[in-house]
């Protein structure tokens, strides 16, 4: 299932998280809301018009919502430039929720541990590779941090793969940028494929297109 199917399976649950905000907020104000997408995109747009479409049609009468333009960044898919980003979001005084649609960005919220306003990070794919944090009740743990998450199927999917079509060795490939988020993923992987006593091959996808 790609990014852009996931973002609009879960759409409702972001509009719903949004409404508990605006709810215990209490505000009349202004509520700017702040977006940060990985990098560019020919469906941005399409996620972003969707965001305004359902969460003015949920708050409206009832709380007044703001897209402000310049507060819906595209960084460069780099680390360090979704790092920026989320930096600069969470640092403006203007902004009162951020959303960050991308891996890259939800991963760079959920590392940390103290997080100025509310967050919304959809864009989990699998909690325990990513290392999201939670608590005894499910939620995150971390205040102001909401995210959306599947249980990790990385162990799973090896033993129905091995039941399937038997094998001693397996190649697990994964792109550079998420090694670089999150290095534990090389120990997890390595640790689920032993648990079935499989032999792994960590590959770099960067190599495959040189």
């Amino acid at each position: 299932m790609n990014l852009y199917l996931i973002f609009f399976k879960h759409i409702n649950l972001i509009c719903f998280f949004l409404f508990l905000f605006f709810t215990n907020a209490n505000s009349e104000g202004v509520t700017n809301i702040a977006i940060v997408f990985d990098g560019p995109s020919e469906i941005n747009q399409l996620i972003l018009d969707s965001y305004k479409k359902e969460i003015k049609e949920l708050t409206k009468g009832e709380f007044i919502v703001n897209f402000p333009e310049s507060k819906t960044i595209e960084a460069d898919w780099s680390v360090k430039g979704v790092n920026d980003a989320v930096n600069k979001m969470l640092q403006d005084p203007s902004v009162d929720i951020l959303i960050t649609q991308g891996v890259l960005s939800s991963i760079n919220v959920i590392k940390r541990r103290k997080l100025a306003k509310p967050v919304i990070a959809p864009v989990i794919i699998d909690n325990q590779l990513i290392g999201a944090p939670s608590d005894e009740r499910g939620a995150s743990g971390v205040n102001n941090l909401t995210y959306l998450s599947s249980s990790s199927v990385i162990g799973r999917d090896f033993r129905i793969f091995k039941d399937v079509v038997w094998f001693k060795k397996l190649a697990f490939l994964y792109m550079p940028i998420i090694l670089e988020s999150v290095p534990e993923v090389k120990d997890i992987v390595s640790k689920s494929a032993r648990d079935i006593g499989v032999e792994i091959v960590l590959g770099n996808t960067f190599h495959l297109m040189l």
